[in-house]
């Protein structure tokens, strides 16, 4: 995604500068891509982050299951120990 990004980049640099040379008004043209290309980038950290956000919930959950599931087979064994005591 970051490769396509800067190609992306790369090729409204090298319209925007043909642009500029052949109608002499880079400069703004070029405020208005950087202003853009800002506003891009704050948009995909903000999406890193919920995605990282997503997959830190995700890691919580998955371990309280387990913390659940471990407790769940400790009490099946000690049910199955006490059994086997009584029946000894």
């Amino acid at each position: 995604m970051k490769r396509m990004r800067v190609a992306r980049r790369d090729e409204r640099i090298q319209k925007l500068a043909l642009w500029g040379l052949m109608y002499g008004q880079d400069e703004p043209a070029h405020r208005e891509l950087e202003r853009r290309e800002a506003e891009l980038d704050a948009r995909e950290r903000e999406q890193h982050l919920r995605d990282v956000e997503a997959e830190i919930h995700k890691a919580i959950a998955d371990a309280e299951t387990d913390a659940e599931s471990k407790q769940h087979l400790h009490a099946m064994a000690m049910r199955e120990i006490n059994r086997r005591r009584k029946q000894a």
